[in-house]
């Protein structure tokens, strides 16, 4: 079959101990086994995964990598667990002890304190470990190479933040956030503001867009046929998704531009309808 044929969207699980772009290598070379074309198959990621993260991935296959932008800039959610008392250079687990502190006070009273504080939109400073760029390089490499840079804070969302289980010295939640947000930032900053210090011990998103872990493809079963039948049984949703998100974009950019529109007076002269709106595109939950 010829793979140029295959085109859509899906998901994929992808699993601990591989980066999100070595997966979509892997699953390419599968792919042109079986192509009977002489165009390689094109695919793309709608946002990635740390290496230790597992989760949903969101694939576009051929024309279908036009759409990812919809994924890239949407909503995920992460199903997430930290461990106070130590915290490390990259803010998880993998890291190098930088420093130590007691836990014994931490409360559950104080961790809803601060989940209530987080929610909304928030400035977040990246991890010094992050596929962020500095002068054209990420600035993980800069800091394995032992060049430290300090990135400036963004303005994120989290839309939500759910205890499900707190355990001293483990803490496990349900994150929702928007594009940019680094749940690592979020535990690095939660151990600090609880007088100790945190690491991301798991980090799993289990939601994007309208894709849930149970929706995803394994590797094993990223075949002409298993991507196919996926993105078959996906249609709808994923078509749904693609609208609301269309939807909101139109929306957003008609509020923009008529803010801008100017107002003609009886006079003849004209002024501005107060200052110029300025609207972050952010794409809906």
């Amino acid at each position: 079959m010829s793979i140029t044929r295959l085109q859509g969207i899906f998901p994929v699980f992808k699993p601990r101990g591989i980066t999100s772009s070595q997966l979509l290598e892997v699953i390419k070379i599968k792919l042109n086994k079986e192509n009977t074309s002489d165009t390689p198959v094109k695919m793309g990621h709608g946002g990635t995964l740390d290496i230790n993260a597992t989760g949903v991935l969101v694939v576009g296959i051929n024309d279908g990598c036009s759409k990812l932008p919809a994924f890239l800039g949407g909503s995920k959610v992460y199903h997430s667990s930290c461990v106070f008392g130590r915290a490390t250079d990259s803010y998880n687990k993998e890291g190098k002890t930088i420093m130590e502190k007691s836990f014994d006070h931490i409360t559950l009273s104080d961790i809803n304190s601060f989940s209530t504080a987080m929610k909304g939109q928030v400035l977040q400073k990246p991890p010094p470990f992050s596929a962020l760029k500095f002068q054209g390089k990420r600035l993980s490499d800069l800091a394995r190479e032992g060049t430290v840079v300090d990135p400036n804070p963004r303005l994120v969302n989290c839309y939500d933040f759910k205890v499900i289980e707190f355990v001293l010295p483990k803490l496990t939640f349900e994150l929702s956030c928007s594009k940019g947000f680094y749940v690592r930032s979020l535990v690095h900053d939660l151990g600090l503001a609880l007088d100790s210090c945190a690491y991301l011990d798991e980090l799993e998103r289990i939601r994007q867009g309208p894709f849930e872990t149970d929706h995803c493809l394994m590797e094993e079963d990223c075949t002409v046929s298993g991507i196919k039948q996926k993105i078959l049984d996906m249609w709808q949703s994923t078509e749904e998704y693609l609208d609301c998100q269309m939807t909101m974009y139109r929306s957003l950019n008609a509020s923009k531009n008529q803010s801008q529109f100017p107002v003609k007076h009886k006079h003849g002269g004209s002024n501005k309808i107060g200052k110029k709106q300025s609207h972050k595109w952010e794409f809906v939950k």
